[in-house]
């Protein structure tokens, strides 16, 4: 089987929206995770919206915290 992409690749239609220099911090283990450096890294643009990748970013936080809970 074999994949033929033939619809080009489109720049992003919203600018990224400034998030304000919203940091999210954890254990002092972890480095601080910046969103704006997140957004970058993942390639997410305005459609996901400050306040959601805030929420999802502690709750993923959150999830190996207790994951590794544990472990420690």
């Amino acid at each position: 089987m074999s994949l033929v992409a033939t619809e080009p690749v489109r720049p992003p239609s919203d600018p990224v929206p400034d998030d304000g220099g919203a940091k999210v911090e954890s254990l002092p283990f972890w480095p601080v995770i910046s969103l704006a450096e997140l957004r970058r890294a993942m390639r997410l643009d305005g459609q996901v919206t400050t306040d959601r990748l805030m929420s999802r970013t502690v709750e993923a936080v959150a999830h190996v915290n207790d994951q590794l809970f544990l472990w420690r």
